[in-house]
């Protein structure tokens, strides 16, 4: 079973996963709005992080949440990590390992 945080901000929120979750499981249906940085990659909350958890689902993978999520009345530390982008280094590099996904990929259209 994988445990998760939520992380909320007055306006926003996103759950975070381990980078190798999502390399492991190859998982990359993930929209710019979410973020990441060296250890973890924040799903935003509206779109992103539900598709994770029903895909979760469609494993039979257990997980849980704590009973609160990690709370600041200010702009979260989120917020200053790294956008996700198809370019960014530690996208590319979790995608380079799979042949099938870098084939597919033309890294000088990479903005």
């Amino acid at each position: 079973m994988y445990h998760f945080a939520w992380i909320t901000d007055p306006s926003h929120g996103w759950l975070q996963v381990g980078w190798d979750l999502i390399s492991e499981y190859k998982y990359d249906d993930i929209s710019s709005y979410s973020y990441h940085d060296d250890l973890y990659v924040y799903l935003e909350e509206d779109r992103d992080a539900p598709k994770w958890l029903e895909f979760l689902d469609s494993k039979g993978i257990g997980y849980s949440f704590p009973d609160f999520p990690i709370h600041t009345n200010e702009s979260s530390f989120v917020r200053n990590f790294y956008t996700w982008h198809i370019s960014s280094p530690h996208v590319l590099n979790s995608i380079a390992s799979d042949p099938e996904v870098s084939a597919n990929i033309h890294y000088g259209s990479l903005q």
